[in-house]
């Protein structure tokens, strides 16, 4: 059977609406809760240009095909949030390992070339002194973590867009993109302990599977 992360998740929230899903201090999210904060920011990539994904049969075993969003922060619920909401909009999330000094971040970006990088603030100068230097222009999201430091120039506040998007129900999602399917990526970067980080392919269907044993 094929499992799609986005799908297999949005069937237990459905499920299971009131259960509690990330418990945070003494912050509770609900699935319910966390399926409609991920809808909001699959509706938000979709609405920025986030696009259709190509066919992989038409893609050689290497090639993406899909639009890729950074996920450059710690632990944290939005972490969830970015990666069900990528995969709602058939976009495909990757980690970004928070301890990485500017030349490994400009190596990972050109990489990966994500059309959207989501970042904790306080990891905001660091990130200003590489977009030059990156290839691709991507779009900014920037989390606030009590950091106090301000939004890079062009960046969307995320709990602005928590607030002000009206998300897309799941059908209408899957109107916009195409019905997610198992084959949808899931990319996982490696540490690059022994050189630079390199990006491993998996079906989503794949991953979930080995994932349980």
């Amino acid at each position: 059977m094929s499992f799609n992360h986005w799908l297999l998740f949005d069937t237990v929230s459905k499920s299971v609406p009131e259960r509690v899903a990330i418990c945070r201090g003494d912050q509770f999210i609900t699935y319910e809760l966390l399926n409609e904060r991920s809808r909001k920011l699959a509706t938000f990539l979709i609405q920025h240009g986030i696009k259709v994904p190509i066919d992989r049969s038409e893609l050689q075993n290497w090639e993406s095909g899909q639009d890729h969003v950074a996920i450059y922060l710690m632990n944290c619920n939005e972490y969830l949030e970015v990666t069900f909401g990528a995969y709602a909009a058939r976009a495909v999330p990757f980690n970004v390992n928070y301890r990485y000094v500017e030349e490994e971040l400009l190596y990972l970006f050109n990489d990966g070339a994500p059309k959207v990088i989501v970042y904790h603030s306080v990891f905001g100068s660091r990130l200003a002194n590489i977009l030059n230097r990156v290839k691709i222009k991507p779009i900014l999201i920037q989390v606030n973590d009590g950091s106090g430091i301000p939004l890079l120039k062009d960046a969307f506040d995320y709990d602005q867009i928590m607030s002000d998007t009206e998300p897309m129900s799941a059908e209408e999602l899957a109107e916009k993109t195409g019905i997610p399917s198992g084959e949808d990526l899931y990319i996982l970067y490696t540490g690059g302990t022994t050189g630079m980080p390199k990006g491993t392919l998996w079906h989503q269907s794949d991953i979930y599977s080995a994932s349980l044993g």
